[in-house]
């Protein structure tokens, strides 16, 4: 017998409280990465709010800012709850912004073109796959690759024959709710620290807060000399 559908949410919000409270012996080896994160999310909140000052214009770059702010923040509450592979997905779509953020800074014609563009013009000329192909063409710097981007789509965005939701441990077995997993944990906070840091410099630099701009370049070189690759890549089956 189902019980009343207010009463499991209750529920369900009692048991992720419980996973948050857990979450921190899951996140105390990650601190390095967390303090990043939190800065560049501070970064992207003072640029879509103007709180440096309002610089004119359509703010459309503000705008961006605030969309990479929120999902950067809610995927930072589905990391404390347990839900790694939907972190993962928001993760993925920072991604998309990011490398978007590329292509402009390479080509400022393409910026134009995006403003221009109709809905349909927009998803054959600036979808994920074409504007990936714009920058390896014209030479430009790729913030999410193909094969971080693919990994990304197979274990936690579309489904699959293979799909098995928050799979991060040992014996391999799925997970169904809020459940901490160290591996999960890593893979996801790694990952989002890189994109929010990505992103923080392009929202930054385009909004022309020239002084957080070289702030926050300090802190992502000194943090990213010794990486050599996308950590979100390094996912354990993925094709």
């Amino acid at each position: 017998m189902l019980r009343d559908g207010v009463e499991y949410l209750h529920h369900l919000e009692a048991l992720h409280k419980q996973s948050r409270i857990k979450s921190n012996g899951t996140l105390k080896p990650l601190m390095d990465e967390l303090r990043l994160a939190g800065a560049y999310l501070e970064t992207l909140y003072i640029v879509s709010t103007c709180a440096s000052g309002c610089k004119g214009g359509d703010h459309l770059h503000e705008y961006l800012a605030g969309r990479c702010y929120n999902l950067g923040c809610a995927a930072f509450s589905l990391i404390r709850i347990g839900y790694y592979d939907e972190a993962l997905s928001l993760i993925r779509s920072m991604g998309e912004i990011a490398n978007l953020q590329s292509l402009f800074l390479t080509d400022s014609d393409e910026e134009i073109r995006w403003r221009e563009s109709t809905k349909r013009e927009r998803i054959r000329d600036f979808g994920p796959a074409a504007i990936r192909r714009k920058l390896e063409n014209s030479g430009g710097l790729l913030l999410m690759d193909a094969d971080t981007y693919s990994s990304l789509c197979e274990q936690a965005t579309h489904v699959t024959p293979d799909t098995e939701p928050n799979s991060f441990t040992k014996d391999g077995h799925p997970r169904v709710g809020p459940h901490q997993q160290e591996e999960g944990a890593k893979r996801a906070i790694s990952g989002l620290a890189l994109m929010l840091g990505f992103l923080a410099l392009g929202c930054s630099k385009f909004t022309g807060n020239d002084a957080l701009f070289e702030e926050i370049s300090q802190v992502f070189e000194a943090t990213t000399d010794a990486e050599s690759e996308n950590p979100t890549a390094e996912q354990d089956g993925a094709d």
